[in-house]
């Protein structure tokens, strides 16, 4: 998937670390940590990897964080937005 990384003002491309199809859909996620969920980077990401699966009926994904104990969760937003309070992100339920 290709992203503007706007910090270096160049096109990059995006291969997340996963591909997963169940029963409904395909899933494409990128797993991060610590402070690279942080991160312009995953920002930019982020928001190229939701632009491209709107285009994409069959396809959902996101960034997932792992939260502890709680398992993971995936931020699904057009706008890409990490707090340590993971306000707007859902739990990964991959149905």
């Amino acid at each position: 998937i290709s992203y503007d990384n706007k910090d270096e003002n160049k096109e990059k491309l995006f291969y997340p670390d996963w591909i997963i199809k169940t029963k409904n859909k395909i899933w494409i996620i990128d797993t991060k940590g610590g402070f690279t969920a942080e991160s312009n980077d995953t920002k930019y990401k982020a928001e190229a990897l939701q632009e491209w699966l709107k285009n994409h009926k069959d396809y959902a994904g996101g960034i997932a964080v792992q939260d502890g104990p709680n398992g993971w969760k995936i931020n699904t937003s057009k706008t890409y937005s990490y707090t340590s309070a993971m306000k707007g992100w859902t739990n990964l339920d991959l149905k």
